[in-house]
């Protein structure tokens, strides 16, 4: 943040956000991170159950996870945003509900359900994986369809890319998964968010947004 403030004027009252792995926090750090000026924190969660966890090779708790999100709400972060993936190994309609309905006991402001794009080619990490544990198309559709249903009922609402998406006719979008931020001036420091800067997008990374609203 301080090399940030060197060359960017942050507004008063502006969103500042930071993607976080729950894992790798203490307490100490989201007081750091408060006092460093953030104010919107977005937690990685992809999938509660631990088989699916094992599957990926990233074990996490519901525990570790909630004591983030308690201690943002202590340090006076505005938003918190949980990342959600389906489509992942030893995944189910079934266990995927019982994630999603884990993660709205948290009560977060904003919820992103990204589409697992297997690409072992690229991805060298995704070769642990066995594509036969990976979910079928009908099963991929009954989780999509049942989170959209699911978040609805606990006052959810999509944000609609169509308008946004139209406006990028000239722009090929390479990335399967990809999403924008709601500024338009917003700048990401990501591998893979996408914003805008005097018209033109600059792809980092996807995220989704809500509260209550989440996008797919």
């Amino acid at each position: 943040m301080h090399h940030t403030r060197e060359h960017f004027d942050l507004l008063p009252g502006g969103e500042y956000s930071i993607e976080i792995d729950p894992r790798r926090v203490a307490e100490a750090d989201i007081a750091l991170l408060a006092e460093l000026g953030f104010n919107r924190i977005s937690l990685g969660v992809q999938d509660f159950n631990l088989e699916v966890q094992q599957a990926v090779h990233r074990v996490q708790t519901i525990e570790e996870t909630q004591a983030v999100m308690d201690w943002s709400r202590k340090y006076g972060f505005k938003s918190r945003s949980v990342d959600l993936i389906y489509g992942l190994p030893k995944q189910t309609p079934e266990t995927f509900k019982e994630t999603v309905d884990a993660v709205l006991k948290m009560n977060p402001d904003r919820l992103s359900v990204y589409n697992y794009a297997h690409l072992p080619h690229i991805f060298k990490p995704q070769r642990r994986i066995a594509e036969a544990d990976l979910p079928g198309a009908a099963d991929k559709l009954d989780i999509l369809s049942n989170t959209i249903a699911r978040l609805g009922e606990a006052g959810y609402f999509l944000l609609a890319w169509t308008t946004l998406l139209n406006q990028m006719t000239s722009w090929r979008l390479r990335k399967k998964k990809a999403s924008f931020t709601e500024i338009s001036k917003a700048i990401p420091h990501k591998l893979s968010a996408i914003s805008w800067l005097l018209g033109f997008p600059l792809l980092a990374r996807l995220t989704i947004v809500t509260r209550k609203m989440y996008a797919l």
